[in-house]
């Protein structure tokens, strides 16, 4: 009797990183900053996610956009520190800056101006 062997069998870290693409690690970290997930958003961008990422389905906003424009000012400075570009243009023309200050987000806005937006 000859046991037979199995190909070795594919981790779960492997099939997920074969599952994971730029647009749905974009998608992701634009989530992430959407909801002010600082952790998350941190995890991703670790892990290749493309700071400048732009969701065609809300109007080529970024994910730095996303966080200005929800106050969420520690993803943004992380946002910022990881190379985001603070001055893209959704499909509007409007920036990072402008949306936070639509909303009054007043402490987005300070450090968005002092990072030369």
């Amino acid at each position: 009797y000859q046991a037979r062997t199995r190909p070795p069998s594919r981790t779960a870290e492997s099939m997920a990183a074969t599952a994971v693409s730029p647009k749905s690690m974009g998608k992701a970290l634009w989530e992430a900053a959407k909801e002010g997930n600082t952790a998350e958003a941190r995890r991703l961008l670790d892990a290749g996610a493309p700071v400048d990422w732009k969701n065609t389905a809300e109007d080529r906003a970024t994910a730095m956009m996303k966080a200005a424009s929800a106050g969420h000012k520690d993803t943004v400075e992380l946002l910022l520190g990881r190379g985001a570009d603070q001055d893209a243009k959704a499909t509007d023309g409007r920036t990072a800056l402008v949306l936070a200050a639509e909303r009054d987000h007043w402490g987005v806005v300070e450090l968005l101006l002092g990072r030369g937006a």
